[in-house]
């Protein structure tokens, strides 16, 4: 989604090389058909082998209840490197199409639905 290329390039303008790898894990998920199924098991948490499989995906609880679809996804990884962004995605049953629709540090976002990034996930959300 637009807002999230948007938060990824203030990540490279802030730490050019925290939004590179965030961008490398998001070009090599998009040819993993297998890799792009777990983010829809919730749940999984894995940490150990190819670094594309060190993921952490939870369905957002709150946003499931209310019916929105909504996941994040953490990267081990980069967790482990003091990187803590985090990937809010919408899946999309019918054409099986994962969203993501942005990207946020854990310390600036706190899943409240009354908060400003949870807005806007919203907004992207129903313009899906």
């Amino acid at each position: 989604h637009p807002d999230a290329e948007e938060d990824l390039r203030a990540v490279v303008g802030t730490v050019r090389s925290t939004g590179v790898d965030l961008l490398t894990y998001l070009q090599e998920l998009g040819s993993d058909q297998d890799q792009l199924d777990l983010l829809t098991v919730d749940g999984y948490d894995h940490q150990g082998g190819h670094w594309l499989d060190n993921i952490s995906v939870r369905a957002i609880v709150s946003q499931q209840r209310a019916g929105n679809n909504l996941w994040r996804l953490k990267l081990w990884d980069l967790e482990r490197e003091g990187i803590q962004y985090r990937l809010i995605y919408a899946f999309t049953p019918l054409s099986k199409t994962i969203h993501i629709l942005a990207v946020v540090h854990r310390d600036s976002f706190n899943y409240e639905p009354d908060h400003p990034i949870t807005r806007r996930v919203l907004s992207a959300y129903a313009s899906l």
